[in-house]
């Protein structure tokens, strides 16, 4: 029979997103969809509830230290967590995949080569810049 010092145990690996706010020597973090954040924060999206997945605002959710009401209404004005969310959202940083990044590094990308291409001339020859 196995000791508790001879027994590993596997911990499971769980990734989670975030929107981050520094307010003072604070980090506020709520866990978040990035997808539906990054729509949230165009306005594309008008609910906050469709982006978050939990209701709890956090000093570090990784541990999962929740905030308290003092701590939020001191910072914040308010200790509605949905309206925190929301001001987290907009104002801070969203963690985001590395496809998404990839995924708007190219959508940028293309749109630049497309200024490029229509307002642009070849000196050589008068027409426009190729795409490629």
């Amino acid at each position: 029979m196995k000791t508790v010092r001879e027994m590993q145990f596997d911990k499971e690996k769980i990734h989670i997103n975030m929107a981050k706010l520094k307010k003072g020597e604070t980090t506020f973090e709520v866990v978040i969809e990035p997808e539906s954040a990054l729509k949230f924060k165009s306005k594309e999206l008008t609910d906050v509830r469709e982006c978050i997945n939990s209701e709890r605002i956090f000093l570090d959710a990784r541990k999962g230290t929740a905030a308290s009401e003092e701590e939020l209404q001191q910072k914040f004005g308010t200790s509605d967590p949905l309206k925190v969310a929301e001001i987290i959202i907009n104002e801070g940083e969203i963690q985001l995949t590395h496809e998404q990044r990839e995924k708007m590094l190219e959508d940028k990308k293309r749109r630049i080569i497309n200024i490029i291409h229509t307002n642009a001339i070849d000196p050589t020859n008068g027409l426009p810049h190729p795409v490629t």
